[in-house]
């Protein structure tokens, strides 16, 4: 076997996200090891390699079955499986729930909500998932998931790199503060799409009578609604909110300054101004409902900025220690304690001290060729 393809999701041009620095990364790391790897969307290209990877069982990978197995080729799936179970119901419904109290006025009396279950593993996906020769995990986390939505997948866990942290090595940090007129070490930073699951909104009700700075680099996701509630949380912030994003107009209003990077960069944020970004946080805050482990807190913590995260994620199986403390994602008491708790300590804990911030592009690469 010399050729490996990675099928990515059909919208990779228009709609960045982690799922897409994992797959480039294990393709690069590939490459560097002597295979011929690419990453392509057409499943038809795909299959004039040696080997196909399909990814994301948050899609209906039902449709790759038949030209797989027509190829004769072996294929396997790197997952990105989440515990719709566990997350996808709270997740849901929770912003509508902060609507609601806005529209009637008791957003004052906002408190911890009944835990409610909801959503299940794709049926369609079954046939696929249980057909593939390998199943690659990021964490014994979503291998237990994916071991009892598909008991039949010949799962295995392969650990990721910590995110664009492992493209930092050689890049100084260039002025992120003094391009968006901020200070070093009192900024709070949340990173991710602005959708239901990273719980942009959890961030903002939580710090809402903060006067701390609050960032908010966020990309386009699947849900133009979720910007509305954002946008209504965001008014009853004290303090000022700077808003990064590829989709949002350049505007500033009271307390509110959005900056377009469509227009500013040609696309996301560079790099280096990622780098920069985390270095200069004071916290980085990222209640996330869900993260399969959820790269910021891996960037973060390369530069040893500590985190606020979600409970539900699989992050606590990466060695990070005390920089990042775990909160309910749903109780913005809890979030505010966990804050409050990362703004007042130290952590002991040092990105030297944690053996994945260390982890390459090739050792993800020789690890995965090992289980081929």
């Amino acid at each position: 076997m010399k050729s490996i393809a990675i099928v990515t999701r059909a919208n990779e041009a228009t709609n960045w996200g982690g799922d897409l620095k994992a797959l480039y990364t294990i393709r690069d790391g590939l490459n560097d090891i002597g295979y011929q790897a690419i990453t392509t969307p057409n499943i038809n290209v795909a299959c004039d390699s040696d080997f196909v990877f399909v990814s994301n069982t948050c899609l209906d990978l039902s449709k790759y079955h038949a030209p797989l197995k027509s190829s004769g080729k072996p294929f396997g799936l790197i997952a990105f499986h989440e515990d719709y179970k566990l997350y996808q119901g709270m997740s849901g419904w929770y912003p509508t729930y902060i609507r609601e109290l806005i529209n009637n006025n008791k957003l004052d009396s906002l408190k911890k909500p009944e835990y409610r279950t909801g959503g299940s593993a794709s049926a369609g996906n079954r046939q696929l998932i249980e057909s593939c020769d390998l199943v690659v995990l990021n964490s014994e986390h979503e291998l237990g998931t994916m071991k009892r939505d598909y008991p039949k997948a010949r799962g295995e866990v392969v650990y990721w790199t910590p995110g664009f942290a492992d493209e930092w090595t050689d890049i100084n940090t260039s002025s992120f503060c003094e391009k968006y007129n901020l200070t070093p070490g009192e900024y709070m930073l949340q990173v991710g799409r602005l959708e239901t699951r990273k719980n942009t909104i959890g961030t903002i009700l939580a710090t809402q009578d903060m006067t701390m700075p609050l960032v908010l680099i966020g990309n386009k996701g699947g849900q133009g609604w979720y910007l509305d509630i954002v946008t209504e949380c965001l008014r009853r912030r004290k303090g000022p909110t700077i808003i990064i994003s590829d989709y949002i107009q350049s505007q500033t209003s009271e307390r509110i300054t959005v900056h377009n990077t469509q227009q500013q960069f040609g696309g996301k944020l560079p790099t280096e101004l990622l780098k920069s970004a985390f270095t200069d946080a004071a916290l980085n805050v990222h209640p996330a409902f869900y993260e399969l482990p959820g790269y910021t807190y891996l960037e973060a913590a390369a530069v040893g900025t500590p985190s606020v995260g979600g409970e539900w994620c699989s992050i606590g199986e990466y060695g990070l220690g005390d920089l990042v403390k775990m909160c309910c994602s749903y109780d913005v008491d809890s979030i505010r304690q966990a804050i409050d708790f990362q703004l007042s300590n130290q952590p002991t804990t040092k990105p030297q001290d944690v053996p994945f911030l260390s982890r390459t592009k090739t050792d993800v690469a020789k690890d995965l060729i090992k289980l081929l």
